[in-house]
């Protein structure tokens, strides 16, 4: 073994240790609590939600102003439950693309998705709210149909873009880092 006997030689300075990993929360993981948090008060509002309808018992007394209510109330619960649990699912997978940038091709396209689609389910609630409420006005049906059909169109591929973005964010997730 070779012993230096200037301070200036090679192999005279330490080797640097390598770092450990810090279990302090980081604004990321603080990001993916939060998501996780919205995404669950998110569903227990859809839950709520769809609950309120049964809620207040049915009878003779109930005037078609306490229905409008309750589905009015039932829109606004699900929609604000569509729209947390959109924001929610994108804090969780935008953030774990920051964490794990190996799965950041997968993870953060689907954050974005998911972003938009719980937006816009959200939306397309409250505008099934209002074509059910302008036919319980008496409108007449057949120049609501093509409204009706749109509608039904848009909730569908809003809910296949959802599920499409959620399977491939959970696939990047299982992803190696190195594969990208």
């Amino acid at each position: 073994m070779r012993v230096p006997t200037q301070p200036n030689q090679v192999g005279s300075f330490p080797r640097p240790v390598p770092m450990q990993a810090s279990l302090a929360p980081t604004r990321s993981h603080s990001r993916i609590f939060l998501g996780i948090v919205l995404a669950f008060v998110g569903t227990g509002l859809e839950g709520i939600g769809y609950a309120v309808v049964y809620l207040v018992p049915n009878g003779q007394s109930q005037t078609i102003n306490d229905l409008i209510l309750r589905v009015g109330l039932e829109a606004a619960a699900e929609a604000s439950g569509i729209a947390l649990w959109g924001i929610g699912l994108f804090l969780i997978f935008f953030s774990v693309a920051q964490v794990r940038p190996g799965t950041q091709p997968w993870t953060s396209s689907a954050a974005i998705v998911l972003f938009a689609a719980g937006l816009a389910g959200a939306v397309i609630r409250v505008v099934d709210f209002r074509n059910w409420y302008v036919l319980v006005l008496g409108a007449p049906f057949a120049p609501i149909i093509p409204i009706l059909l749109i509608t039904a169109g848009l909730r569908i591929a809003i809910g296949v873009a959802g599920s499409v973005a959620t399977i491939v964010a959970l696939f990047g997730l299982t992803r190696p880092s190195g594969l990208g």
